[in-house]
């Protein structure tokens, strides 16, 4: 299990909601331009791409909370996946880093991993 891996998907999926949530931000101003000047053809239109919009925000909003549900946190942590990428990282970016898990010095602090993981 790689977290860089989810993270990355995690953030296609963030990006796929930030776009229908802003088509549906323009649809709605739209709606309320056309109800100011009693355009109700217009109005119309802007009411079924806003549901459209909402629909498809809705629809990746699911897809991340499956995504946020499908990463098993504590198999990751257990499965020693978390603390071998963490020293990875910590030697491709030159950080002096010593200790096993939980328990590490970055120079020049002590860390101390807490790895519960509650469920929210």
């Amino acid at each position: 299990m790689d977290y860089e891996e989810f993270y990355q998907g995690i953030q296609v999926l963030e990006k796929q909601a930030a776009d229908k949530l802003q088509g549906a931000q323009k649809s709605f101003k739209s709606l309320s331009r056309n109800a100011d000047k009693g355009d109700l053809r217009g109005l119309a239109k802007d009411i079924a791409s806003l549901k459209d919009a909402l629909d498809g925000f809705r629809e990746a909003a699911d897809a991340l909370g499956e995504a946020a549900d499908g990463f098993d946190g504590e198999a990751y942590i257990a499965s020693g996946d978390f603390a071998s990428q963490m020293t990875g990282y910590c030697a491709q970016y030159a950080v002096d880093i010593k200790g096993e898990f939980p328990s590490y010095e970055i120079f020049p602090y002590r860390v101390r991993i807490d790895a519960v993981i509650e469920n929210l």
